[in-house]
């Protein structure tokens, strides 16, 4: 018996998502110096182009800073908490 193809991919995130994955693995990772890109890239599971423009438009919004790594600032922290939040919220009334 086949499987469908659906169930064998993974579904495709939303932009939010990717931004809620990244900086959560800051987050998680961040040491005074912060975190490199290949850490945040192996733990949001992306390509290192794909997360090069991300943390890019992250650092546009203010949710990030970079010095010598990157870092999650007080904005990104407000933005990881409301967007959990929601994610709860949606799943709890299963949509």
């Amino acid at each position: 018996m086949k499987k469908k193809q659906s169930h064998l991919r993974k579904e495709r995130r939303s932009k939010l998502d990717i931004y809620f994955d990244i900086l959560y693995a800051i987050q998680q990772e961040q040491t005074k110096e912060g975190v490199k890109p290949t850490i945040i890239q192996y733990k949001s599971g992306m390509s290192y182009d794909k997360i090069t423009k991300h943390l890019a438009a992250l650092q546009e919004k203010k949710l990030v800073s970079k010095k010598q790594y990157y870092h999650i600032t007080e904005k990104g922290h407000i933005f990881l908490t409301e967007y959990s939040m929601i994610k709860e919220f949606v799943e709890k009334m299963d949509l």
